[in-house]
């Protein structure tokens, strides 16, 4: 394996869904992510990524007071892989409290700043990531495009198409969909 690919991402992803029950919260959704790369990356003794090292939460963005959620940290920084995740399930009370709008805004907004790292040759890669079970966010439903909200006309409009979505089950949750794009790649299936 010569990189991560958006195909790598949702088998994974699925992998994990499948013989898990929910994720309590984001932070559960990134560790058993980057536990699940790690695996794989190491498994693969052509891999010329198996060598490197996952972060957490990193500070690489412009904007200080943002942290992208998973790093894959080469040896050249340029070719750093990015990974932004959204979870958004109502599975508990917490979750099913979280704004799915807000979830949506931070999608296109990390999308946009691992784009211009890209563009600016200070990553190499980067994708952007959701999975939920609400409806709100995977549903083409007409009422967006009547949204006062710049970010939630892009996401629907541009990033999260209906046929972007794929069906991600956990064993204790049926309806949960995944949404995995590459950045700058949006429209490759």
């Amino acid at each position: 394996m010569e990189t991560i690919t958006k195909e790598n991402l949702i088998t994974w992803i699925k992998e994990i869904s499948a013989q898990s029950n929910h994720f309590d919260c984001e932070y559960d959704f990134q560790f058993n992510l980057a536990l699940k790369i790690k695996e794989k990356l190491e498994s693969d003794s052509k891999s010329k990524l198996n060598n490197n090292q996952i972060g957490f939460e990193k500070k690489i963005y412009d904007d200080k007071g943002c942290r992208c959620d998973l790093v894959i940290f080469p040896q050249n920084k340029s070719d750093r892989i990015l990974l932004e995740l959204k979870y958004v399930c109502a599975s508990t009370e917490h979750q099913s409290k979280k704004s799915t709008i807000n979830a949506r805004e931070s999608f296109v907004k990390d999308y946009e700043r691992i784009k211009q790292l890209i563009k600016d040759k200070k990553a190499k890669s980067g994708f952007v990531i959701f999975l939920t079970n609400k409806t709100a966010v995977y549903k083409n439903a007409a009422k967006w495009k009547k949204s006062e909200n710049d970010y939630i006309k892009i996401f629907h409009g541009k990033l999260a198409t209906k046929e972007n979505w794929e069906n991600c089950p956990f064993a204790d949750k049926k309806d949960t969909k995944l949404l995995v794009l590459e950045v700058d790649n949006e429209n490759k299936k």
